[in-house]
């Protein structure tokens, strides 16, 4: 199997063990110096998110599965670099919220960083200001002593 086809593969992989919930095949897919980015602002080198470590992204991930009835990604449209250790997944998130019951539509460009047969590193991308503008705090919300003059 070519580096360009494992590397999808294995990404494919990753996105198919948490559709389904099979908490063993994600640990399986990840490197153990794992980390996953969530890039929710304009400023890239400013992350709104870090997870270091497999223990953390195992963490986070499986956190999902407590906030989420039903997680899915439609519409998947997958890229690959030419050495075949990135690949790029853009695709319409499909979810209800535990909580609420209410949807969870978003769409995204998932990056997978390929370290031999495992994922090194996830950096999440999301497309739509809709439902990342709610988990920001507006600059009016902070309490006054932090709003200067």
């Amino acid at each position: 199997m070519s580096t360009i086809t494992n590397g999808l593969t294995i990404a494919q992989d990753f996105i198919g063990c948490v559709e389904t919930r099979d908490r063993e095949g994600i640990e399986r897919l990840l490197h153990p110096d794992a980390r996953q980015v969530f890039v929710l602002n304009t400023d890239p080198a400013h992350p709104s998110g870090v997870f270091e470590g497999k223990d953390e992204v195992l963490a986070y991930t499986f956190g999902l599965f407590g906030k989420f009835d039903s997680l899915v990604w439609v519409d998947k449209d997958w890229t690959v670099s030419a050495d075949g250790t990135r690949v790029f997944m853009q695709a319409q998130s499909e979810g209800v919220a535990h909580h609420s019951k209410a949807p969870y539509r978003n769409t995204y460009v998932i990056r997978f960083d390929m370290a031999g047969e495992r994922i090194v590193q996830i950096l999440e991308y999301p497309l739509d200001d809709v439902d990342t503008a709610a988990i920001r705090t507006p600059p009016t919300a902070r309490p006054m002593f932090l709003a200067g003059p």
